[in-house]
């Protein structure tokens, strides 16, 4: 959504402090000290970063930088993406010793025809791969000083190179006018192999995969699905938010989350599906970045990037259990010109309605081993309806299509109508769903 469109309905909102506790630099949940988020410097890695804790040995860690945007090309087409990349810990089973490892994947959506497209290299760690993510984090680059990763495919014999499977995500300087200093202008430049309609994944898919991390031949992959990418500038038209103000987010498995967003993204460049590239008139994009000592097995999340024509964006966290108990929840909204965000806490707002569900292909997932055990015949819901009496909003958030993605998580685009203290608004919506397994798997 262009700034222009933003700044057309500009409504009068008040607020009161509505925040839940939230940690002080005193008072953390988990292991780690707190350290005030700056830039440039913490848009980079954080693995083994001696600033919070000396110690032999990270254990349980986690780190995302992800992105979603909408945009529309030179031909009239609308187009949402997701692109993520995790550098996290696991378990080596051999040495009884924590490993870190970094895998990444994309979503491109065809919003007009309702078509997406989905990539991931490596999937999600399986011990009996380990081998093979190890050589992936040893062929990858990544600064602890900004945000610039490289992380590099492999094919199929598990060591070498695939010149076209790679995330690279940098960032560079155009004007320095954000408070970020130097840094105002991020690059994402990526190639993957593209799942079509991955809320419908047959089983030839699933054993193509399986033949994949077996090492025996890639080409038949390589044929197969067509080649999917991503080419952006994306210049940093808003100031970072920390979440809840201090930056950390209370994690239900008790670790902390730093976390912080830039929550309005001009958006250039292109984005390729199969022989097809398209060149971006306009868009609109969202990043976030979260690392800290938490866990993400046990608990899941319900989560949306809210992005209204008024101008308002919200960043609604709901964390749930295996039951889809709600546990933790917390809302940060952005107002246009104020760059601290107004927190709404747990108790001051709900979920009134979770319908029009979704259910995985039970049939062409049943037989699958794995990582994505236990997760057939799941359910998403496609419409929520979220209610902030508080602040006289209430919005209503409908997927574009249900096939957007839906595997072991299901993430994709929707339509927000909402009214604010009577007066209808319009906007879109980033939505991630993550349910945990109801018996987990230990690997």
């Amino acid at each position: 959504m262009v700034r222009s469109l933003l700044s057309l309905f500009l409504l009068p909102i008040s607020f009161t402090a509505f925040a839940e506790e939230m940690p002080t630099p005193n008072r953390m949940s988990g292991s780690m000290d707190y350290v005030e988020i700056g830039f440039p410097r913490d848009e980079g890695d954080h693995y083994q970063d001696p600033r919070y804790k000396e110690r032999d040995e990270y254990k349980q860690w986690y780190e995302w930088w992800y992105f979603n945007g909408k945009v529309q090309t030179t031909n009239n087409r609308n187009i949402g993406y997701m692109v993520v990349v995790f550098h996290y810990t696991v378990k080596d089973p051999e040495t009884n010793k924590y490993q870190d490892i970094m895998d990444g994947n994309m979503l491109i959506c065809d919003l007009d025809n309702k078509k997406s497209y989905f990539s991931a290299w490596p999937i999600f760690a399986d011990p009996q791969y380990l081998e093979t993510l190890y050589n992936v984090i040893n062929n990858s680059n990544f600064s602890h000083e900004k945000l610039d990763i490289d992380l590099k495919g492999l094919l199929g014999d598990g060591k070498t190179v695939d010149s076209n499977n790679y995330y690279r995500f940098n960032s560079k300087s155009s004007n320095g006018k954000t408070k970020t200093k130097d840094i105002d202008i991020y690059e994402i430049k990526t190639r993957g192999r593209a799942i079509i309609e991955p809320g419908r994944i047959s089983k030839e898919y699933l054993d193509n995969m399986r033949e994949i991390y077996s090492k025996k031949v890639f080409e038949k992959i390589r044929e197969k699905y067509s080649n999917m990418g991503l080419d952006l500038t994306l210049e940093l038209d808003s100031e970072p938010v920390k979440i809840n103000r201090n930056g950390i987010l209370d994690m239900a498995d008790g670790g902390d989350s730093y976390y912080y967003t830039f929550p309005h993204l001009k958006t250039g460049g292109t984005i390729t599906v199969g022989d097809e590239t398209f060149k971006i008139a306009s868009g609109d994009s969202w990043m976030d970045h979260q690392w800290g000592d938490f866990d993400v097995k046990d608990y899941g999340w319900e989560w949306f990037s809210i992005r209204l024509e008024n101008g308002i964006y919200a960043n609604i966290f709901i964390q749930v259990d295996k039951d889809k108990n709600e546990v933790k929840k917390v809302a940060n909204f952005v107002l246009p010109d104020r760059p601290e965000p107004e927190v709404i806490g747990k108790d001051d707002f709900s979920v009134t309605a979770r319908e029009d569900l979704w259910t995985y292909d039970k049939e062409a997932l049943s037989d699958y081993s794995g990582i994505n055990a236990g997760y057939e015949g799941m359910t998403y819901p496609q419409e929520f309806t979220l209610d902030f009496p508080s602040i006289g909003l209430c919005a209503t958030i409908k997927s574009e299509f249900p096939h957007q993605f839906g595997f072991w998580y299901w993430e994709g685009f929707g339509k927000v109508e909402a009214t604010l203290n009577g007066k209808k608004l319009s906007g879109f919506a980033a939505t991630e769903l993550i349910y945990p397994k109801r018996e987990r798997i230990e690997y």
